[in-house]
């Protein structure tokens, strides 16, 4: 997976809220090497702020 991510031209983090603010034991990829951190719209403000800091945040539109 890493090789994927490395040799990709544009690299994007997928993942819903309830994914944000965990951690684990292995990191396989820096999010900061991302082109931006792709989530939906219940990100929380503080997960929005604190990951922006990082990568550009695109949430996806309410439906």
């Amino acid at each position: 997976m890493r090789v994927a991510l490395t040799n990709a031209d544009k690299k994007y983090a997928v993942l819903d809220h309830s994914k944000l603010d965990k951690r684990d034991f292995y990191t396989f990829y820096s999010l900061s090497d991302c082109d931006a951190l792709i989530t939906d719209p219940w990100i929380s403000q503080k997960d929005l702020t604190e990951y922006s800091h990082y990568t550009r945040v695109i949430t996806t539109p309410l439906n």
